[in-house]
């Protein structure tokens, strides 16, 4: 029971609402985000701070990598290997890359969900609170513009 009220409690909160003038406007979802295949994930404040705290570690780790690497590889060349130096060098480096493509997907939070004003067809824009954007519906590739918490058709033209 418990888990059908919390069910309906989510639904509820995600789907369209109707506001003041009797239109459906879309709601905001502040910590969810489109993964690369376009697909929604819906996330919460704990996720979205472990990424973030995940991220910055990541970023200590391969600066402090390079750092030594560099270090090291002057060592090693200083000492009188000048080709082990630069290999060393350029291992670091290049693992410095991997490890930082790791968190190569940036997360743009923030996903606009409510229905195309043309077709009616479900439309998820990918948008922080305030942003003003403008995409086509993947069903009636109609363009529309989400501006002031609304969705509005908008000419071709528009960007």
């Amino acid at each position: 029971m418990a888990e059908a009220v919390f069910k309906g409690r989510i639904a509820c909160r995600l789907d369209a609402q109707v506001n003041a003038l009797g239109e459906k406007s879309p709601t905001f979802s502040r910590y969810s985000y489109l993964d690369q295949e376009g697909k929604l994930q819906i996330g919460n404040p704990v996720s979205k701070f472990i990424r973030t705290s995940l991220i910055s570690i990541n970023t200590l780790i391969v600066s402090m990598g390079s750092v030594i690497g560099l270090v090291l590889g002057i060592a090693i060349g200083y000492i009188g290997h000048p080709f082990f130096g630069a290999f060393f060098f350029a291992c670091m480096t290049i693992g410095a890359w991997v490890q930082s493509s790791a968190f190569g997907q940036r997360r743009a939070y923030g996903v606009w969900r409510g229905s195309c004003p043309h077709c009616e067809e479900p439309l998820k824009i990918s948008a922080r609170k305030a942003e003003t954007k403008t995409v086509s519906c993947a069903m009636c590739t109609h363009r529309v513009t989400l501006n002031n918490d609304l969705f509005r058709l908008s000419p071709w033209y528009a960007s």
